[in-house]
């Protein structure tokens, strides 16, 4: 029997102890013709797991873990010429890839930082590309391409979320035909919400600061949605829902505690808005065709409520000031209807009300300066 003097042992000891530690786990399995699966991990990696699978033809997996500890990556590949690349660096990152009847597809997952989670399932389509970074901690990032309920499928799809800070979370679900989505984060605890259902729809979304949230669906064909937010806890909820002809939306917010609801419903409708300061409401439902609304509030707790349904509306709002509110209606069927109201100063209140069906040639202008004025036009 072969003896360990103390020191021999101790140093046995402590470099198995270390071995076990430093275990890493690698596992490929392929099905197929002329799958290329890759793996590689660098620099210190301690107690991180790959697992890649690939069913059908010349698809390509990449995983590189480089510093990673305890981090892990799963790759699922089925169909043809499918393309799917990690990179993890940091400890505790999780990325998911399923890429299920997808041909000619993309996704990539990016992460430095720790406890990061990324998920991509591309189910069902062709010529997807999903992307998504993350630089920070406890960031969440979900991407679904197909798999819905109207069209069961993504082609040509595209999106791409960038995150940067803390505890960020995107979520977002294309189902149709060529849908588009960018978003970005940088700072803490942003939250966007997004679900995509038809063809030719876009969104771009950026967020800088914290808190801020976005809820975003567009169903239909060529529904277009651009919002911005940079300041702490601003809120903005869009809903695009018409078949019948494009929507666009472009909104925009700096500064604190701002909030917009707006629903697009119809052909034609343009909106853009946009609050600067603090306390800020827009709120807009919109039906028809032809609808445009522009605006702006700036200051400090000025709320604007506009409501249009018929055809070829237009509302130009702009405040200046605090506490200021603007109510505008241009309800059933107005052919050539307009609605302009201006207000800078202090608790300003303007209302108009343009009237019945078909009421041809309504037109209405509100500008007041100063404080506590009230005004209404209503036109029946």
């Amino acid at each position: 029997m072969h003896t360990f003097k103390p020191l021999a042992a101790a140093i046995l000891i402590a470099f198995s102890a270390q071995s076990f530690a430093e275990m890493n786990t690698a596992e490929t399995r392929q099905s197929g013709d002329n799958n290329s699966a890759t793996l590689e991990q660098l620099d210190g990696s301690l107690q991180s797991s790959s697992i890649q699978e690939q069913l059908g033809t010349g698809n390509t997996g990449t995983v590189t873990q480089s510093g990673a500890s305890r981090s892990s990556s799963y790759q699922y590949q089925d169909g043809t010429y499918n393309t799917a690349t990690t990179y993890q660096q940091g400890g505790d990152n999780t990325s998911s890839i399923y890429q299920e009847a997808q041909d000619n597809s993309q996704t990539q997952v990016t992460q430095a930082g720790d406890v990061n989670e990324a998920k991509i399932y591309q189910l069902t389509g062709n010529d997807n590309i999903a992307q998504i970074e993350q630089v920070g901690n406890n960031n969440l990032a979900e991407v679904t391409q197909g798999g819905g309920s109207a069209y069961g499928m993504s082609s040509g799809g595209y999106a791409s979320i960038y995150q940067q800070g803390d505890n960020n979370s995107h979520i977002v679900s294309q189902d149709g035909y060529a849908n588009q989505f960018t978003a970005t984060a940088t700072g803490n605890d942003n939250r966007v919400e997004t679900a995509q259902v038809g063809i030719g729809n876009s969104a771009t979304l950026a967020q800088t600061g914290d808190n801020n949230n976005i809820a975003l669906t567009q169903t239909g064909d060529g529904q277009t949605a651009s919002i911005t937010q940079e300041g702490t806890s601003n809120t903005a909820s869009l809903i695009q829902d018409g078949y019948s002809g494009p929507e666009f939306a472009t909104l925009s917010q700096r500064g604190d505690n701002n909030v917009m609801n707006i629903q697009q419903d119809g052909k034609f409708n343009e909106l853009y808005f946009d609050q600067d300061g603090s306390s800020n409401t827009f709120s807009s439902t919109v039906e028809g065709r032809g609808n445009v609304l522009a605006g702006s509030s700036t200051g400090t707790g000025n709320t604007v409520t506009a409501t249009q349904t018929g055809d070829s509306n237009y509302v130009d709002v702009t405040q200046n000031g605090s506490d200021n509110i603007a109510t505008v209606q241009q309800l059933d069927s107005q052919l050539g209807a307009m609605a302009v109201v201006a207000q800078n100063g202090v608790a300003n209140q303007a209302m108009i009300t343009q009237g019945g069906q078909f009421g041809f040639g309504a037109a209405a202008t509100i500008s007041q300066t100063g404080n506590g004025n009230s005004a209404t036009i209503t036109q029946q």
